[in-house]
């Protein structure tokens, strides 16, 4: 896998296997079982052809951690190919301090500065 094909394929298998949503059909309609942002995640996978229920065939949860309030995240560890993946959704103030590393818009990595970090919570800041 190219890094550049990475955000793509983290993001879905992220909305597929981090949640603990489901969608059901009831009178005709496809509705969410449990957390409202899970579900439209997995409504999103729907509308773009993934298949959520196949995905999370293929990728039996090593170890998975249950969001809660005070860790403001919920994460679930995969085996992805020959590599351990964790799967993080959640606060973004608070997922940002675990990072270490981004993606360019060309797929390079890069250190996550400590003035980039003060740039990203600035962004943060004036988005809420």
């Amino acid at each position: 896998m190219r890094y550049s094909e990475f955000p793509r394929i983290s993001l879905a298998l992220n909305s597929a296997l981090n949640s603990t949503a489901n969608l059901e059909e009831k009178q005709g309609k496809l509705i969410t079982a449990g957390n409202s942002t899970e579900g439209a995640l997995l409504h999103w996978l729907k509308a773009g052809g993934l298949d959520y229920a196949a995905v999370r065939r293929q990728y039996d949860p090593l170890y998975q951690l249950h969001f809660s309030s005070e860790r403001k995240r919920m994460t679930t560890l995969i085996r992805y190919g020959n590599d351990l993946l964790a799967l993080v959704k959640g606060a973004p103030e608070w997922v940002l301090e675990l990072c270490h590393h981004f993606l360019t818009a060309d797929g390079a990595v890069e250190p996550l500065t400590p003035e980039k970090k003060d740039k990203i919570r600035l962004l943060l800041r004036d988005a809420g």
